[in-house]
């Protein structure tokens, strides 16, 4: 499957760091000034403040900037993102420093894919890109959409939703749209994911939440 292009408009943020429920809107809004970052979630999903230490959440080993989980179980909790096959819709947002020259040069859309098998591969285990496991006959993954993303200042990457077989019977589709900065310093990325059938039950919600993730730093 080729990935489509999609050129997403900036929304000028003027939000703080603090998460607030507007009055009256049905949403709930998450915003950190400091990354620029600003997206909504419906009101009855809850958002959870995460430790930043590596290994907490994420990839294995690697520090965090700033992350959300956003969370429409009825109990909600971190541990509902770390799930293999959650019930309900969990999502969490990143910011992630890329920490070397080596990194930067290894940063390519591929790479940026591999990022949403985290979790789900042994740590020793090779990067998985989503794109390439679904040319595998009869292979765990089958990718149901993707796009690259274009924001206004140089902010680019890509959303891939893909489902993927945790055991036979078992399958959770996951959604990753991860995008780096124009210096390639910093990679930003929101993961909502959900059992299958909920996740298709839910989609047309959880398309709003990523439709609304916006990245401005101004000039």
């Amino acid at each position: 499957m080729s990935l489509r292009r999609r050129g997403v408009g900036v929304l000028v943020v003027a939000l703080g760091l603090t998460l607030a429920a507007c009055g009256g809107s049905g949403y709930e809004y998450v915003s950190n000034d400091e990354a620029g970052i600003f997206f909504r979630v419906p009101d009855d999903w809850s958002v959870i403040d995460v430790n930043t230490d590596p290994g907490t959440l994420g990839r294995p080993g690697v520090p965090l900037d700033w992350a959300r989980v956003v969370d429409s179980s009825p109990s909600p909790d971190v541990t509902n993102f770390t799930t293999a096959v959650p019930a309900d819709p969990v999502g969490a947002a990143f910011v992630e420093p890329v920490e070397t020259a080596s990194q930067r040069d290894d940063l390519d859309l591929a790479m940026l894919r591999t990022y949403a098998l985290s979790g789900y591969l042994a740590e020793e285990a090779d990067p998985a890109d989503p794109l390439a496991l679904n040319q595998e006959p009869d292979g765990p993954v089958e990718v149901v959409d993707g796009y690259d993303v274009n924001l206004g200042g140089g902010f680019h990457g890509q959303r891939i939703v893909f489902n993927l077989e945790v055991e036979p019977g078992q399958v959770v589709t996951i959604d990753q749209t991860a995008l780096v900065d124009p210096e390639t310093t910093e990679v930003y990325r929101l993961v909502i994911k959900c059992e299958a059938r909920c996740y298709a039950d839910r989609q047309a919600e959880i398309d709003a939440i990523v439709d609304s993730w916006t990245i401005d730093q101004g000039d």
